[in-house]
């Protein structure tokens, strides 16, 4: 065992200098936090390297900083001799550089298969005769029974993390970064993974493993670097280390072993929480009794049914049967808490912690803020001392008190999560992966936390997929297959061996009978037994669309509704002139609408479309001798040049879309009046006989723009371009994971808002005639409100052209309504603002309570 200070970087870990991937002098801070200081190594190609320290320690940076994801304040990543980023600091290497990222990629919007499509490039995609080379990639994972055509969030933690590696694999790159890879895997999953690593590491690629797990670090790597607050401390090669000493180098100092608990629960203790006949999402039906004082551990191979099983405990997705804690039953999840049931999620980011709030306020708001009156007053001193208390009994790592919980590392989170649920001393603890991404000392400090807790009276319940956790920690182990219980182990029975023989034997059981009812399908039917199993698989990928035909539909009945209503009120409403006037109306509408469809399926918004608007009908009032093709050209590009302001206030100065173009909304406003105190100037009247134009009293305009949004909804559902600006509108962050530039596209979703609204701006001038500068003031809110009718979400990630088409022309025919039957002016906008409520409704009913079923029955099917 040698220190970093005695052994050269080069000689220790047995590359060639110049060959593989050297940091040199890599410094990265945050605020007043230093996350890596000056950290030099260097990692061959062809072996394993190990990559280890404790929460905080700056080994997520690091990984962070060869990827791409930050930019390092001093030093550089060298690959091969030459350095990863240009000058500017952009990342030139990302082909050749992937990474599988702790907290995971993948967009839960898309499927498996749109997923695949955007992490691994065309040129790079196998080849396969029938076009399913996603069915290759899942396969080769094990992943026989992953459908392509399921949405990753349905997916169990442990299949989400396969996928993702098998995608990385097969992008087949240089440098592959394994960031807590393993932490979600069973024992065959952590194997599988474990094997990839070996034969990228033979085929010549540069493997770093990072990991608190430190019998898989000495099983597969040939060296081990050691980070402790941000500094490389210590480079040891694997043979000879062992774990003890690796744990010494990482806190520094000796750490004290934790040993299985002995005094189990007594059995005429008080039963905590009782199960009866429960069914949830992938398990049941299960029965279970939980004594105060008892450790219950729940097992088995990950992703059969221990997470939905854990969360139905809470009321949490309770199909049937009924959980009783104290004596009362348990009335969904919303009750949980008041009867003395605490829950903590393995997805701490979104579920166990408020990622906004500092460390003080995650703690208070856990053991005072959800109890007493209202207007209780928080005593300030007594509340930092009771969460410093708290940090400092779970050793965490922090800068301060009042630091945001979302800046921790992943490890330090998972310390806060449980920490501010044990010291609620609940009735009934629940935990699912208690341990997941935290290092040995940390973990040692969690299971001696939840014994004191269950030494006072609390019943504890914790899911795992680490043998080696249920055999230290947990009195009683219930081992689940398939979502059943098929062992349950209590006492001396409780073995790393007892528990993974549980479940092996009874997959292979289920396997063996799920093999012989495809055997005896193919006989009868006298089919290959693959091209069964690929039929019960579901094999074909459906495409995944940016809109929902249940919104579709209700835009239609309401469009032909008013219609034949107006038309019975007065004839005249039906007439085919003023439905041609109808359509005419729509069009600078529909336009405004489909200018704010980029920017909001990348995620963002933007506010300035209708001012933008004004100023370019300002601008072409300048132009009257100007031809129809010249005020387009000029009025797409300044569109286009506005849009580029947006984009760089929000893309490069970093400022939130809502603020940044409410600002540009009152620029282009004022630019407008400065240029046009009043309304003036013309409008070369060529334009207006252009617009005017029709083919069979259809207006010639709309017909472009249901063009324009027909190629629209094409690209968007069909090419990868389309599907790389959903998955940035789901999760900017994970799809820049992905490799896909994030940045760029939400920049380049500004500009060309910009310019179709240079087109929507050519169609206002026509129909105004003259330079007014409040001419796209009604367009403002209506830009916004018209996508969400036409079924495009405010978050980002769908949205459809032909819905926002359907939508400015639902609003046209509403503002042409009026007039015939008397409503107040503003009648229209309550209509609109009623539908987009309706529209919203529908969209999200949708893509829950409708689709709930069919995914049921098809796991059910298996």
């Amino acid at each position: 065992m040698r220190s970093v200070e005695s052994t050269s970087t080069s000689t220790l870990l047995g590359g060639a200098t110049g060959t593989g991937l050297t940091a040199e002098g890599l410094t990265k801070t945050f605020g007043s936090t230093t996350a890596l200081n000056d950290m030099s190594a260097t990692f061959a190609r062809g072996v394993v390297h190990g990559l280890i320290g404790e929460n905080g320690s700056g080994k997520s940076t690091f990984v962070k900083l060869v990827a791409g994801m930050h930019r390092a304040d001093a030093g550089r990543v060298v690959l091969d001799g030459v350095p990863v980023a240009d000058t500017s600091g952009t990342h030139r290497s990302a082909a050749r550089i992937a990474c599988v990222y702790q907290d995971g990629s993948l967009i839960d919007e898309l499927t498996v298969a749109q997923n695949l499509d955007v992490i691994v490039e065309p040129a790079l995609r196998p080849s396969a005769p029938d076009g399913s080379w996603h069915r290759q990639v899942l396969d080769a994972a094990r992943l026989t029974d992953v459908e392509e055509n399921t949405r990753a969030g349905d997916l169990p933690n442990n299949e989400k993390r396969l996928v993702e590696i098998a995608a990385v694999l097969a992008r087949r790159p240089d440098v592959v970064l394994f960031d807590e890879s393993t932490s979600t895997l069973d024992e065959r999953g952590v194997e599988w993974v474990l094997a990839r690593m070996r034969e990228l590491a033979d085929g010549g690629a540069c493997v770093v493993f990072v990991t608190h797990r430190l019998h898989e670090v000495l099983a597969i790597t040939s060296h081990v670097t050691v980070l402790r607050d941000g500094v490389l401390v210590a480079e040891v090669p694997t043979e000879g280390a062992t774990t003890e000493q690796l744990v010494r180098h990482m806190a520094g100092r000796e750490v004290a072993a934790f040993t299985r608990r002995t005094g189990a629960a007594p059995a005429d203790a008080e039963v905590a929480l009782r199960a009866a006949g429960l069914r949830a999402a992938r398990c049941g039906p299960i029965d279970l009794t939980v004594r105060r004082g008892e450790i219950v551990g729940i097992g088995g191979a990950a992703g059969n049914g221990q997470a939905e099983l854990i969360r139905a405990l809470a009321g949490d997705g309770v199909d049937a049967g009924e959980v009783i804690v104290d004596g009362a039953p348990l009335r969904g999840a919303g009750s949980a808490v008041d009867a003395g049931t605490v829950f903590v999620s393995s997805d701490r980011r979104s579920e166990s912690l408020s990622s906004l709030l500092s460390i003080r306020e995650n703690y208070t708001l856990a053991l005072t803020a959800t109890s007493g009156r209202w207007w209780r007053w928080l005593r300030r001193r007594p509340e930092v001392a009771e969460a410093d208390a708290l940090a400092d009994r779970y050793d965490l790592a922090r800068s301060s008190i009042e630091q945001p919980v979302g800046t921790l590392s992943g490890g330090n989170q998972q310390k806060v999560a449980i920490g501010r649920m044990v010291a609620r001393d609940p009735k009934v603890l629940l935990i699912e992966e208690p341990t997941e991404g935290v290092d040995v000392r940390a973990r040692f400090d969690i299971y001696r936390s939840l014994v004191e807790v269950a030494d006072r009276g609390t019943a504890v319940v914790f899911t795992s997929s680490d043998a080696g956790e249920l055999r230290l920690l947990a009195d009683r182990v219930l081992v689940l297959a398939r979502g059943r219980q098929v062992a349950e182990l209590s006492g001396d029975e409780v073995t790393e061996e007892a528990i993974v023989h549980a479940f092996t034997t009874a997959k292979e059981q289920q396997d063996a009978r799920s093999a012989a009812a495809v055997a005896d399908e193919a006989r009868e039917l006298d089919e290959k037994p693959e091209v069964v199993a690929r039929r019960r698989a579901g094999l074909r990928p459906r495409r995944q669309l940016t809109f929902t035909p249940a919104t579709f539909g209700l835009l239609a009945v309401l469009l032909v509704a008013l219609a034949a209503y107006g038309t019975a009120r007065d004839a005249r409403f039906g007439t085919i002139d003023n439905l041609g006037s109808i359509m005419q109306l729509s069009v600078p509408l529909a336009l405004a609408a489909l200018a704010q469809l980029p920017v909001l399926l990348v995620g963002e918004i933007d506010a300035s479309i209708g001012s933008m608007m004004g100023l370019i009908v300002v601008l072409l009032s300048f132009r009257p001798d100007g031809s129809p093709a010249v005020l387009f050209v000029l009025a797409v590009l300044a569109g286009a040049v506005l849009g580029a302001v947006n984009a760089l206030l929000v893309v490069g100065l970093r400022i939130t879309a809502v603020i940044a173009t409410i600002a540009t909304l009152g620029v282009y406003l004022g630019v407008a009046r400065i240029l046009r105190p009043e309304p003036g100037g013309l409008i070369n009247n060529d334009l207006a006989v252009l617009m005017g134009q029709g083919v069979a009293y259809i207006p010639l305009m709309f017909l472009v723009v249901v063009v324009l949004a027909i190629a629209v909804d094409v690209y968007v559902n069909t090419t990868r371009g389309g599907l790389r600006s959903r998955a940035v509108g789901y999760s900017a962050l994970r799809a820049s994971q992905l490799g896909v530039p994030s940045s760029r596209l939400r920049a380049a979703a500004y500009v060309l808002g910009g310019a179709i609204a240079g087109l929507g701006a050519v169609t206002l001038a026509a129909q105004t005639g003259v330079g007014d500068p409040s001419s796209g003031s009604g367009y403002t809110l209506l830009s916004i409100a018209v996508p969400v009718i036409g079924g495009a979400l405010l978050a980002g990630g769908r949205g459809s052209a032909i819905g926002c088409v359907l939508g400015a022309l639902f609003v046209a025919e509403v503002q042409t309504f009026i007039p015939f039957v008397n409503f107040p002016t503003g009648g229209y906008l309550i209509a609109v603002g009623v539908l987009t409520v309706l529209a919203l409704i529908v969209g999200s009913a949708r893509l829950s309570a409708w689709t709930l079923p069919i995914r049921n029955i098809r796991r059910l099917g298996k």
